[in-house]
């Protein structure tokens, strides 16, 4: 997930990080709904009853609590909880993102968009101060690990860091193409860029 396409429908990512689950808790009885909740073993004719919790992806659970529908109302997720924002602070690069969620900073950013979430506005500052903490280190280990191993490097990062890394290295080797003459796109060196030139035949002026 790319952050300046955050809630772009044309972005796989983006349809992915939808499918994020909040636990939720209705504030009205739901009647012959009882299959979307797992506890009820599929049974679509159970009613279920106000109060229950249930953990919704985020498409149907912004549908159900905003301004206008008060059906649910959401909590926050476990990866944001103050526990979390905590080590978060103390030594974000220590974190391992994709254990929480392969989308974490579009977690979120869709966390912070519920008004029953007390707080929200803390999670987005808690996440940019994870960004920012991490940043660095995701650019050292992007310019210093072409001939590492990139999976293990990887297996900490979200999607959205892991399109960095791959950006930070694709631009490095650019960059080692440019000073010795060589064009290179995503890693594969292309010929040397310039004019050619060829032998003249001696019946040629």
């Amino acid at each position: 997930m790319s952050l300046s396409n955050y809630g772009s429908y044309l972005d796989l990512d983006e349809i992915l990080a939808d499918e994020v689950k909040f636990p939720c808790k209705l504030e009205v009885p739901l009647h012959s709904l009882g299959f979307i909740d797992p506890k009820n073993g599929g049974n679509s004719d159970e009613d279920i009853k106000s109060g229950t919790k249930l953990e919704l992806p985020y498409w149907l659970a912004k549908d159900l609590c905003n301004r206008n529908r008060n059906i649910v109302s959401v909590d926050k997720p476990m990866p944001f909880k103050n526990v979390f924002k905590e080590i978060m602070r103390a030594d974000s690069t220590a974190m391992d993102l994709s254990k929480h969620s392969l989308h974490y900073y579009g977690y979120g950013l869709r966390c912070s968009e519920f008004s029953t979430i007390p707080d929200n506005d803390d999670v987005r500052e808690a996440l940019m101060e994870c960004f920012i903490g991490r940043f660095r280190l995701l650019a050292d280990l992007s310019m210093n690990s072409i001939n590492s191993d990139v999976g293990a490097i990887t297996s900490t990062l979200d999607v959205t860091e892991k399109r960095l890394f791959q950006h930070g290295q694709e631009t490095l080797l650019q960059y080692a193409g440019w000073q010795s003459g060589t064009s290179w796109i995503s890693g594969n060196a292309k010929k040397p860029i310039g004019l050619s030139t060829r032998k003249r035949s001696s019946g040629n002026s």
